[in-house]
């Protein structure tokens, strides 16, 4: 009974003495085992989380350029519009001016006005000037290069309903420059206009410009342009000779216009 308990113990101190000479000798492998586990494990935490913070880096990057792109493109369509409106007032005052070159402003009473639409029904428009500017009926509209664009025939507070010469049941007096001919212009609707009762014998050049004579009939002043000469129809059953006339005013050209207020 002893000597087994006597044995026990000398086979543990052998196996602690074993155990401390292993741990001695062979903690530096054991140990690098573990560090390599370890690091490895940093290794892909790491790599991890640098792929985690560039996806959601870039997410939050993505954001912030699609607002970036918003706010530029926000401020080129003020800019567009800032361009747009300033272009507008150049062409405005260099229509002015063109009017101060002309003359009409010591030839005639002139109120500025603009068109706001153009009547569906007919060869009508709609300007922004009416009773409280000093408009009437039957005042003379032109634009600022002296072309006659037609005549005031209803006027409201502040707006006006404008005839143009192009109208049907329309007639004037014109002339043909650098001839002695004189006509008389019809409105055939549509941005139509004819000259008629030209006698046969004239010879009527095609391009010549045509500008108003006078009060034979339509009441405009004279020397305000209307066109040019395209076709002439010189039908032998006929007395006189017509023409066409391709009018100079064209409504989706223009937008700056002048009321003849005397």
């Amino acid at each position: 009974m002893f000597f087994n308990k006597r044995n026990n113990k000398i086979l543990v101190i052998i196996l602690v003495i074993f155990i401390a000479l292993v741990f001695i000798f062979f903690h530096r492998p054991i140990r690098s085992v573990f560090n390599s586990m370890s690091n490895s494990l940093e290794l892909w935490f790491w790599d991890k989380g640098q792929k985690d913070s560039g996806f959601w880096l870039g997410f939050f990057n993505a954001s912030n350029l699609v607002k970036e792109n918003q706010n530029l493109r926000n401020e080129n369509q003020a800019l567009l519009k800032n361009l747009t409106e300033l272009n507008k007032f150049k062409e405005e005052n260099e229509r002015l001016r063109t009017v101060l070159d002309l003359g009409l402003i010591k030839d005639f009473n002139l109120r500025e006005t603009s068109i706001l639409s153009k009547d569906v029904s007919g060869d009508y428009i709609i300007i922004n000037k009416g009773e409280k500017d000093g408009i009437r009926n039957k005042m003379p509209v032109i634009t600022f290069e002296k072309v006659l664009v037609g005549e005031v025939t209803e006027v409201f507070n502040n707006s006006s309903r404008v005839r143009l010469i192009t109208d049907s049941g329309v007639k004037f007096g014109v002339k043909i420059a650098d001839t002695d001919i004189q006509a008389l212009a019809k409105g055939e609707s549509n941005g139509n206009l004819s000259l008629d009762l030209i006698p046969k014998d004239l010879e009527v050049p095609i391009g010549a410009l045509v500008s108003t004579s006078g009060p034979l009939e339509g009441g405009y002043p004279s020397n305000l342009l209307i066109g040019t000469i395209s076709e002439i129809n010189n039908a032998d059953q006929e007395p006189f000779q017509k023409a066409k006339v391709d009018v100079f005013f064209k409504t989706q050209e223009e937008t700056l216009l002048f009321v003849i207020t005397d």
